[in-house]
């Protein structure tokens, strides 16, 4: 039995492909949600307030990121 992705949290300080990523997520996937965030504190805030049942931080280059590791 497979899991499936309900919700995603696209964290990207480019506005431009970030929308990109959102648009492309919701053409080709089956993920009901899909939320949005410039910043990592933006997205850390969101995950501290949600009620998402997994929760994954994936980041290729997010500069900002180092203060918290």
């Amino acid at each position: 039995m497979g899991t499936s992705l309900h919700n995603l949290l696209v964290v990207e300080d480019n506005p431009f492909i970030g929308q990109k990523i959102v648009d492309a997520v919701k053409k080709f996937s089956s993920i009901q949600t899909v939320y949005k965030s410039e910043t990592i504190e933006e997205a850390f805030a969101f995950l501290k307030k949600t009620t998402l049942k997994r929760k994954f931080l994936f980041s290729l280059h997010i500069p900002s990121l180092n203060r918290f590791v």
